[in-house]
């Protein structure tokens, strides 16, 4: 019996179970097979919606959830068709939609994250990883101080807009989860792969509207996409034909007349149909792309985000690069650390500084949201302030550089969270703080600087960004930052293992 004791004492912990990563091949025609199905899927699910009921998003939404519950990856390949793809075959169809059908479409991709999510919990409750379940903990808490939050705001606010910023605010703590979830059974290289395949079909896209884009804008309908995005808004926002809609889309290069030299820009909006989103996506896809170490592709796809011409998503991957080089040459993480909090510190000092001077409304709106929670430190509830409770006018807009500040959180995801949610917004930036503490920095068996550190970075250089941007924490920006962080964090220190097979 002792002997026995002994043995079973001495006897190695089993190790942690590895996650399956499919070889290069069969990881691109399953990504090319599931983006296929995606997109069929989405063009079904948006004629039902439009030509029957808006109340039919349920049933395509029950579909996914089914697939999210019994496959994972495949579930993932389509939600991202959702996320990349659902405005532009939103727009193609919406001659003859109605607002109803719109509104219920735009919030598609949301709801598919909080399907995805929800199915892909059930795993996360009976994960036997500690480090998962913590993680989830902190999502789900934070989910539920988000959700307090728009009770709140839909009782004092109305029901509206506190569903609306509830998306924005929560939308990457559901990141959290899918991307906790997926990386429990799945490597980072293959959702990776996946990821950057759906990118691909978008700079497709992107090409034929830079090329020719009134052509293009004619093709996907996009001025009764704007229509019906703008319905209820002020009469000059009504588009009647693609010129209109380029004049809209048209403006100083990174917003910014001494860099544009004078010469105005067309910023082009992809397959999102929103310049500011797709920068965000291509930015993402850059810094994926470098985590491969497939660096000779990275200038394609920086040259469509620079001629996008938007500030946030080109200092993201400016600043993260410089960030992750430091990193490289040093291996030293006292010194990463100081040095992206020293970022954080000048860009934010200086950027309130200089953006107070020159009326920015960006320092501007993030300074209404530092007042209101200054005067309400519990915050005025979702659907209070932001972009969409509030009308930025001409004159208010010049009331707001008169006063050096908005009365409101405005144009700033930071400015927005803190007038909103007031101290409850701790509870969303310590789930994000938590993921990037499991950063597998420097850990065995990655000694060193590993390329997949640089979407840790990233995430660091995101949730800065978000100062002076409020579409900085949307799912295209920070959220899938989120996500690719989350299954590097799950996936952990373990070795990745091959299967030609895909797992049941």
């Amino acid at each position: 019996m002792t002997y026995v004791s002994r043995s079973l004492a001495a006897a190695p912990k089993p190790a942690a179970q590895p996650y399956h990563e499919l070889p290069l091949p069969a990881a691109v025609l399953h990504a090319l097979a599931w983006q296929a199905i995606g997109v069929f899927g989405l063009m079904c699910h948006i004629i039902l919606v439009k030509e029957v009921n808006p109340a039919c998003i349920m049933v395509c939404m029950a579909g996914l959830g089914w697939l999210a519950f019994n496959k994972p990856m495949p579930a993932f390949v389509v939600f991202l068709q959702i996320v990349l793809y659902q405005n532009v075959l939103v727009s193609i169809f919406s001659p003859g939609m109605s607002h109803n059908s719109y509104v219920a479409l735009s919030g598609s991709s949301f709801i598919s994250a909080v399907v995805v999510a929800g199915a892909f919990s059930v795993d996360l409750f009976r994960s036997r990883d500690a480090r998962i379940r913590r993680l989830s903990q902190y999502a789900f808490v934070a989910i539920a101080v988000a959700a307090a939050y728009m009770a709140i705001g839909a009782a004092v606010q109305g029901p509206v807009g506190a569903i609306i910023s509830f998306r924005s605010v929560s939308a990457m703590l559901f990141s959290l989860l899918i991307g906790l979830r997926l990386g429990s059974s799945w490597g980072y290289r293959t959702a990776a792969i996946c990821f950057l395949l759906a990118v691909f079909m978008g700079l497709i896209l992107s090409a034929l509207e830079i090329a020719d884009p009134a052509w293009y804008l004619d093709l996907v309908n996009a001025k009764d996409f704007f229509n019906l995005k703008n319905s209820g808004l002020l009469a000059d926002r009504y588009l009647f034909d693609a010129h209109s809609v380029i004049e809209t889309q048209t403006g100083a290069w990174f917003n910014s007349p001494l860099l544009s030299g004078g010469e105005d820009s067309f910023r082009f909006g992809g397959p999102n149909m929103h310049s500011i989103s797709y920068a965000y996506v291509l930015s993402i896809a850059e810094l994926v792309l470098m985590s491969f170490g497939r660096f000779e592709l990275v200038p394609v796809l920086l040259a469509f985000s620079i001629s996008a011409g938007v500030k946030g998503p080109t200092v993201l991957f400016a600043i993260t690069t410089a960030l992750y080089i430091l990193w490289y040459l040093t291996r030293s993480k006292p010194l990463l650390v100081a040095a992206a909090l020293g970022f954080s510190a000048f860009y934010v000092i200086y950027g309130i500084r200089t953006g107070l001077e020159i009326g920015d409304f960006h320092a501007l709106g993030f300074m209404g949201g530092v007042y209101g929670f200054l005067s309400n430190p519990l915050g005025h509830g979702l659907g209070a302030g932001g972009n969409l409770g509030t009308t930025v006018s001409k004159a208010y807009w010049e009331k707001m550089q008169h006063a050096g500040a908005a009365d409101v959180g405005l144009e700033s995801a930071v400015g927005v969270m803190l007038y909103q949610m007031g101290i409850g917004s701790v509870a969303i930036f310590a789930a994000l703080v938590r993921l990037l503490q499991h950063a597998p920095f420097g850990t065995a068996p990655r000694p060193g600087a590993a390329p997949t550190d640089l979407l840790f970075i990233g995430l660091w250089v995101g949730l800065t960004n978000g100062v002076f941007q409020e579409e900085a924490y949307s799912p295209y920006a920070v959220g899938l930052l989120v996500l690719f962080c989350a299954i590097l964090a799950a996936n952990g220190r373990r070795r990745a293992i091959f299967n030609e097979q895909l797992p049941g």
